[in-house]
């Protein structure tokens, strides 16, 4: 987790020591002041669709390995791929499950992305699912069907956090709450 005071020392582009506390006397003068800003040992990359040889949207044994082993090789130390799909299937035995335990109700199943079109990072248009959560659902929602007045889809997570009692008014660039949907008494 973070360290709220500390130093590292970098020897050959590795780790060679860290410490809580102020540098030694003698590394000082070869210090760089890092407060305020966070030190990984790695690039992290958290927007992925895939890397020289593999793409995480082919589901293809092997394909996340691929993009690993080639990401690793230019410095990423860790990826999210963003762009996974899964089968209709497993998605509704999990809601099935849900409501054999009797607590679909009770749980808010989202699936969807930040993404419509991969191939040109639109986050226009984006299809999102929402079962169970005692919603009254009303089917497919197109909102509003002029789509250049669509709703933002950070008025639904608002309204998402209210309706599971947060007091939050602004999610992100919420314009608002998602009045198409409310909560309501038996929404399975």
């Amino acid at each position: 987790g973070p360290v709220p005071l500390g130093w590292l020392l970098v020897e050959d582009g590795r780790i060679a020591a860290w410490e809580q506390g102020d540098p030694p006397e003698a590394l000082r003068p070869l210090a760089i002041d890092a407060e305020g800003l966070w030190l990984a040992p790695g690039f992290i990359d958290l927007h992925i669709h895939g890397g020289l040889g593999g793409a995480e949207r082919e589901q293809l044994p092997g394909a996340l390995e691929r993009m690993s082993v080639a990401l690793a090789q230019r410095g990423t130390t860790a990826f999210l791929a963003t762009s996974v799909s899964l089968a209709p299937a497993p998605l509704g035995d999990f809601m099935s499950r849900l409501k054999e335990a009797q607590v679909f109700d009770d749980t808010l199943v989202v699936f969807g992305s930040g993404m419509s079109d991969g191939s040109s990072h639109s986050n226009r248009n984006l299809p999102v699912l929402l079962a169970g959560g005692g919603l009254q659902h009303r089917g497919h929602l197109v909102c509003p069907a002029d789509q250049y007045k669509r709703v933002p889809l950070s008025n639904l997570w608002l309204s998402v956090l209210q309706w599971f009692g947060s007091e939050a008014d602004q999610f992100g660039r919420s314009t608002g709450t998602f009045s198409p949907m409310e909560i309501g008494q038996g929404g399975s």
